[in-house]
């Protein structure tokens, strides 16, 4: 058990930059002070992080979306 619980990125209300694919590669490229989100840039390559911003995004529930079944 994590402690605290890691954050469920399928809300967006949970995005401190925006849930937006370019938001989502700012956090993934140099992480969110003050928080467990290290920085990645130098670590992946910015086509792998465009491409987990991409994954992400996709995973958000838009407001007025239905939840999705997973």
């Amino acid at each position: 058990v994590l402690d605290p619980a890691p954050t469920d990125l399928r809300s967006s209300e949970h995005y401190k930059y925006g849930a937006d694919s370019r938001s989502i590669y700012r956090a993934t490229a140099y992480g969110i002070e003050g928080t467990g989100m290290a920085p990645w840039d130098g670590i992946l390559e910015a086509d792998d992080m465009w491409a987990v911003s991409f994954y992400v995004e996709s995973r958000v529930e838009k407001p007025g979306s239905l939840p999705s079944s997973d």
